[in-house]
């Protein structure tokens, strides 16, 4: 997945070059959004579980590409 597609998943306003602290508080809301265990049939989302249970791992793969560029092993052209 390329970078631009990741971002694209996380919600309008979060670049791609954002800091730590702005990926981190994203994806809690996301991940409390759309989170399996927190689904209910009324949720503002209005996705089937299968649906929100698909789109949380989505985010949770976006957020942990994303964050690896804050690892000292970051190689710049991976992203």
């Amino acid at each position: 997945m390329f970078c631009f597609e990741l971002v694209q998943i996380m919600p309008k306003g979060v670049e791609p070059d954002a800091d730590e602290r702005t990926l981190k508080v994203t994806h809690r809301k996301l991940a409390l959004k759309f989170h399996p265990d927190r689904w209910r049939s009324d949720s503002d989302h209005g996705m089937a579980r299968e649906e929100a249970q698909e789109k949380f791992k989505e985010i949770q793969n976006a957020y942990d590409h994303l964050m690896s560029r804050f690892d000292d092993e970051y190689d710049e052209n991976d992203c």
